[in-house]
């Protein structure tokens, strides 16, 4: 297609997965952009005095960060008939888009922000022809699972959530649900999750980032990964609830009770409430549980993209595998079940940093309830799991108390003592351009810090290879003795960064005494503070309580000169229509008196009239008379 770029003439061309734009003057490079960081396209006509022409513009994904941004390159032509081609070469490369999705907006999610976050997400929406069936506000907790569970599902490619992680975890466990009645084999939709709670962890832990605006445009790219999902059931087998991130009682189980009332900090709350959380009597719990974790190869390699690993599993290769039972009893401080990395703000290189995203579907970290952690104090992990059958009951003041068992599942909590967690492998389609989508490899924390178990290797059969290969004995114990040098000087240089576990420990206990020593001088100030809030507090109640009198009295003051006003102009409004009223009385007898008296009048002059029209006819009567009586007498004579 001609075109005009920035003033110069070229022409752009599709060349596999790219377009190339190549200009007509030799002195100027051609530039190309992938057909994938496409993610609209529109064309306007533009009208001036001697020609038609159309402003093509593409507004491509910048991905130079982790934060993604949007920007428009503008191409003039005279000529539109190719920009259908181009339209069904972007949708022929993007066809995983979709195309009808119901959003969830949680507004009491996180910090409440969650309205902001879809105002500057939504105008993207129309932008990539996406039709948004219905934005659905809940209102209240399980009211977005309550919705899930009677939607019809047919119409949709996709729902998204815009909230935190529990909002996710309610659509998953009535899509769940809905799967285990028989409704449908797969979950038919794609589920998408727009960060606006307080740790965002489902976005850190796949797509590596929690900008609403870079998720929603991958959401609207059509980038999607399979997810694990732990499912966790009562002793009857019933479902009870799902996560994706952490399942966790005990201490972790208490500090998201103690956090619910501070849900406007953020992630800032998670600190605090762990502040008033540290004394381990109140929150551990004691554990009899039986296991059942998979012989699977090794998971020390990187994972990227392209990974065997991860490409591997599935549920028929979890089932084929062989498995191994153990069980575990005692009194812990907490229990936690993580079914991916699970970063965090407060866990930026996740709780499992070296997780592969299938493989290592279920781990299980252990922390043994002790007051000296130096001497007794320890971290259990098992990898690997599948199923786990666990029974815990929470200890109070070294006896063990009736209340119910608080769980973190996925920052929501839930209560029960017997519970049977199992993993579905790959069972959710979630949007994420995570690190499985795109070449870049992000090493394991195992490989980066110099944590893998140290290289052993046995020295005699070195020296048997080397002489094997036409070394002689003397040649092959000097490349032994070069090797063990090199091998010691490298674990040295990484042991010094290392800390032993004595050490580990030590710096443990002191943390904890420090953090215990907070949570005194933190209870004194708490007290102090709350005695000056409450002195205050009573200072500002009678002070508003003296207002609210003067107000009392202000307003009875008011209305009573009101009504003293309203009746004084009564009374005065009742005398001027009196007044008026006699005025109008004395105006109607003086014209009644009027109109007799010029009724007399007229009556008189009636009769003045008559007797004056008598008087004459009397006078020509008379007169009539003389002349004939005259004339009558003439004629006798």
């Amino acid at each position: 297609m001609e075109c005009v770029f920035q003033g110069h003439k070229g022409t752009l061309n599709i060349k596999q997965l790219e377009l190339v734009w190549i200009s007509v003057k030799p002195n100027l490079e051609s530039f190309t952009f992938l057909i994938d960081d496409v993610f609209c396209l529109s064309a306007v006509e533009k009208y001036n005095k001697w020609k038609t022409k159309y402003e093509v513009t593409f507004k491509l994904i910048n991905r130079e960060s982790s934060c993604w941004k949007l920007v428009k390159k503008n191409f003039y032509t005279n000529h539109v008939d190719n920009l259908s081609k181009f339209a069904s070469s972007i949708n022929e490369r993007q066809s995983s888009r979709p195309r009808s999705i119901l959003v969830f907006l949680n507004p009491y999610g996180g910090k409440g922000n969650a309205d902001k976050v879809w105002n500057v997400c939504s105008p993207l929406f129309p932008q990539r022809h996406v039709n948004v069936t219905d934005v659905i506000r809940t209102e209240r907790a399980g009211h977005a699972k309550n919705i899930v569970k009677n939607l019809n599902l047919n119409s949709l490619d996709a729902i998204v959530c815009v909230g935190g992680d529990g909002t996710l975890n309610e659509v998953i466990e009535a899509l769940t649900r809905r799967k285990e009645q028989g409704e449908f084999d797969n979950i038919p939709v794609k589920l998408g999750l727009i960060p606006a709670g307080s740790t965002n962890a489902t976005n850190a832990t796949l797509s590596r980032v929690v900008d609403p605006f870079t998720v929603t445009l991958q959401i609207l790219m059509g980038y999607t990964m399979p997810m694990d999902v732990l499912i966790v059931r009562k002793n009857c087998g019933i479902l009870h609830s799902v996560s994706v991130n952490t399942l966790a009682c005990g201490f972790l189980g208490a500090l998201l009770v103690h956090s619910e009332k501070m849900r406007s900090l953020g992630a800032q709350r998670y600190f605090l409430a762990a502040l008033s959380t540290l004394s381990p009597p109140f929150s551990a719990v004691e554990l009899n549980a039986e296991f059942t974790s998979l012989e699977t190869p090794t998971l020390e390699r990187a994972c990227g993209s392209g990974c065997t690993i991860c490409e591997s599993a599935s549920r028929e290769t979890l089932a084929s595998l062989q498995s191994t039972t153990q069980r575990i009893e005692g009194q812990f401080a907490y229990v936690q079940f993580v079914c991916s990395r699970c970063v965090s703000p407060n866990t930026p290189h996740g709780v499992f940093p070296h997780a592969h995203y299938y493989w290592d579907s279920i781990r299980l970290f252990f922390r043994f309830r002790s007051r000296n952690p130096p001497e007794n104090s320890q971290i259990i992990s098992l990898s690997n799991l599948v199923k786990a059958s666990i029974e815990v009951k929470p200890i109070n003041s070294n006896h063990t108390s009736e209340a119910p068992v608080p769980w973190n599942c996925d920052g929501e909590v839930i209560h029960g003592d017997k519970f049977h967690v199992e993993v579905d492998c790959k069972m959710i389609d979630f949007f994420a351009y995570s690190q499985l989508n795109f070449p870049r490899l992000f090493r394991c924390l195992s490989s980066e810090n110099g944590l893998s178990t140290p290289v052993q290797f046995d020295t005699h059969r070195v020296i048997k290879q080397l002489q094997q290969a036409g070394f002689d004995p003397r040649q092959s114990e000097a490349i032994n003795d070069l090797f063990k040098s090199l091998l010691s000087a490298q674990n040295n240089a990484l042991r010094r960064d290392l800390l032993s576990t004595n050490d580990f420990q030590l710096r443990s206990s002191e943390l904890f005494s420090k953090l215990e020593s907070v949570q005194s001088n933190l209870m004194v100030l708490e007290k102090s503070e709350f005695n000056i809030l409450r002195k205050d507090n009573e200072d500002v109640t009678q002070r508003v309580t003296h207002l609210q009198q003067l107000l009392k009295d202000d307003l009875d003051k008011i209305n009573s000169n009101a009504k003293l006003d309203f009746n004084l102009h009564k009374g005065w409004t009742k005398e001027s229509l009196a007044d008026i009223e006699g005025q109008l009385h004395k105006l109607n007898n003086r014209i009644e008196m009027e109109i007799a008296h010029i009724n007399t009048n007229i009556e008189k002059t009636k009769s003045e009239y008559l007797r004056y029209q008598v008087g004459i006819l009397l006078s020509i009567i008379g007169v009539t008379s003389s002349l004939i009586f005259g004339i009558w007498r003439a004629s006798k004579t």
